[in-house]
């Protein structure tokens, strides 16, 4: 079943469960029916009888916080808001980058499993009293008020089913709040960012303040000679360690290596951020470049979006790169008279099933290839679980102390 849930609460769940579930720039660069959100607000406490395993995402293990499947024919406007006009509302004027549209609520529908974003050739007075007529129309939306996080996994698949110079998706995120100011002291993060006239490639970005607007950048190519008229799945690591972008689990941007005026590291990335999805026309971006008008309209498809929590409450560890496995504990003391303990497990972005289980000491305690922990005496024994690629280690303690 297709879900679209918040969470805001804190799940306890017990050991022996399984789950199975745009001016002058400092830059870095290297080329290489209507559906609701649901919001849970109340204590919610599982027991072994009665798991949702909903709520945790299947492959990583971790919390989805957000998740919007867009199963419906209205936007969620409690949690995506229409941003109008030509950017003045907003202090922008163009948008910052010498923008060619005009965003338009009406450019939005969502129908099928999809949001769609639709850039047309039409006529609009702009909205900042010049008089412009801006000729072309878009959708800018974002999630400010409605959903913001820091630190995660915040992905979306998406795809645009016109590769034409001056189009310009984004999937990308912005300071809830702006603790350090505005535009960039409150950094900025580029999922993705793709120039009409370079269909074959993908770029990511980190925007910031370092005596100047400075920013962090990398672009690579698809892989299997695909564009971006083909659904890609775009995503986001962010830890307070550093932050990683993704297509297709393809690395695009990974680093650790801002210096900001406005404290230390890792800020500006130290906030909650909200989500931003829109297609410009025109502007810097792309050098200023618009597309041919027989080529319109063309239409952003946005399948889901989805975040993940970086940690969540009950202190699980977050996953740090594909292939990895990891333990929920590192360290679990048991008595001799307790029933087989189950140790809880996750593969990030791997199958559960590929994994192999050891005992330092089967003299005080055996585990089974599910993973379940069974004491024999007295004393220490290491449980390793393993990949082909890597291995997370629990000590078990075995007692004769009964709880």
């Amino acid at each position: 079943m297709k879900l679209k849930i918040i969470l805001y609460f804190t799940l306890t769940i017990t050991l022996s469960l399984i789950f199975i579930s745009c001016d002058t720039s400092q830059t870095t660069t290297t080329t290489t029916e209507t559906t609701t959100t649901t919001s849970l607000t109340t204590e919610t406490t599982t027991t072994e009888e009665n798991v949702d395993l909903s709520i945790y995402d299947s492959l990583t293990g971790r919390l989805i916080t957000f998740f919007d499947d867009f199963n419906g024919d209205e936007l969620d406007e409690t949690v995506w808001e229409h941003m109008i006009g030509t950017g003045s509302a907003y202090g922008l004027g163009y948008w910052g980058n010498n923008e060619q549209q005009y965003y338009k609520s009406e450019n939005t529908t969502v129908e099928n499993g999809e949001l769609r974003i639709e850039i047309k050739k039409e006529q609009t007075v702009a909205d900042n009293g010049s008089g412009t007529i801006m000729e072309y129309t878009s959708s800018r939306l974002r999630t400010k008020g409605g959903f913001s996080q820091k630190y995660g996994r915040i992905e979306a698949r998406i795809r645009i089913d016109t590769a034409e110079q001056g189009l310009w998706p984004a999937f990308w995120m912005l300071s809830e709040n702006s603790e350090y100011g505005g535009w960039p002291y409150s950094g900025e993060i580029d999922i993705m960012e793709i120039r009409g006239s370079r269909p074959f490639y993908t770029s990511s970005a980190l925007h910031f303040f370092d005596d100047r607007h400075t920013y962090i950048t990398n672009e690579i190519q698809f892989k299997d000679s695909t564009s971006m008229t083909d659904y890609h799945v775009y995503a986001l690591e962010w830890t307070p360690f550093g932050i990683t972008t993704y297509v297709d689990d393809e690395v695009v941007l990974s680093t650790d290596a801002w210096e900001s005026n406005v404290g230390d590291f890792p800020a500006p990335f130290d906030k909650k951020f909200h989500i931003l999805l829109n297609v410009a026309v025109g502007g810097n971006f792309d050098g200023n470049k618009l597309p041919s008008d027989e080529l319109l309209p063309a239409t952003m498809y946005v399948d889901y979006v989805k975040v993940l929590a970086y940690d969540d409450e009950d202190g699980r560890k977050a996953p740090v790169g594909n292939g990895d496995v990891y333990l929920t504990y590192d360290e679990l003391t048991i008595s001799l008279s307790d029933e087989p303990v189950d140790l809880e497990y996750f593969v990030f972005d791997g199958k559960r099933t590929d994994v192999a289980w050891f005992s330092s000491d089967t003299s005080v305690a055996v585990v089974n290839q599910g993973g379940r922990v069974t004491p024999l005496s007295v004393g220490t024994t290491t449980i390793r679980v393993a990949t082909a690629t890597s291995e997370a280690l629990c000590i078990i303690t075995v007692t004769n102390e009964e709880e």
